[in-house]
């Protein structure tokens, strides 16, 4: 009994080591992944908030208002549409910055769970090998090197079910997703636009005036709340009726 139960908390410790071991190594891996897609997700978000046609535009309507303010008054149409891609401006630029914060998140909450969920699998089949081996070793007969034989088909073990194909196709399915051939960042960049459109639509651009730390602390806040707000909230559909109004601000 003593060494019965000996053996079984040396197997307990073991396995407690082998599973501290492997959440290590799922946990480089996937700092390793992470830095390998934050390429392509940055130039995926970059493509997607551009913002070379709004400056393009203003640069051209400064040089018209120029012109005009050497012949005639300015062009109230001229004014509304500058103040208009002003404000476009502003947000563009803070949904690339959003947008990539999300997105990195995101990448990295998706590739943590594919891993631990492989891992899981990969050191379950593991175990198993282990323990048949254990049994074959205290059975005091050849099956445990019987066991090591692959050229016996009938005491190897079956072929692990997580290959290194299966891990590529499930990791580059869902970050793909997200990063290539899905459509999962242009909904992300769609979203956080909308969003940071309705959470500083009382921030004009285009003025002079002073900001505090603390003002852009709220509108920090304000963008969070707006892109983490569930859709069809009560909130949200108020926040939506009250974007529509076109309300004007003072920064």
């Amino acid at each position: 009994q003593v060494e019965e139960l000996g053996r079984g908390l040396q197997e307990k410790m073991m396995e407690t080591q082998y599973r501290q071991s492997e959440l290590m190594r799922v946990r480089a891996e996937c700092r390793r992944m992470i830095n390998t897609f934050l390429p392509p997700l940055r130039s995926a978000v970059k493509r997607r908030t551009d913002p070379k046609n709004v400056t393009s535009r203003l640069k051209d309507l400064r040089q018209a208002k120029q012109r005009q303010q050497q012949t005639t008054e300015l062009d109230s149409a001229v004014v509304e549409e500058m103040a208009h891609l002003w404000d476009e401006l502003k947000v563009i630029s803070l949904t690339r910055l959003f947008a990539a914060l999300y997105a990195r998140a995101l990448l990295n909450a998706l590739l943590r769970i594919q891993l631990h969920v492989l891992g899981r699998n990969a050191f379950e089949e593991a175990s198993e090998r282990r323990k048949a081996l254990a049994r074959a070793a205290a059975d005091g007969s050849s099956s445990a090197a019987a066991l090591l034989n692959e050229e016996d088909p009938d005491t190897q073990f079956e072929p692990s079910k997580i290959t290194r194909k299966v891990r590529e196709r499930v990791l580059f399915s869902g970050s793909n997703h997200l990063v290539e051939s899905g459509d999962g960042m242009q909904t992300l960049v769609d979203h956080v636009h909308d969003a940071i459109k309705l959470a500083t639509r009382e921030w004009a651009m285009g003025t002079e005036a002073k900001v505090s730390r603390w003002d852009l602390l709220n509108m920090v806040d304000a963008i969070r709340g707006a892109v983490e707000r569930p859709a069809g909230s009560a909130t949200d559909k108020s926040a939506a009726a009250a974007s529509g109004e076109g309300k004007g601000g003072h920064h």
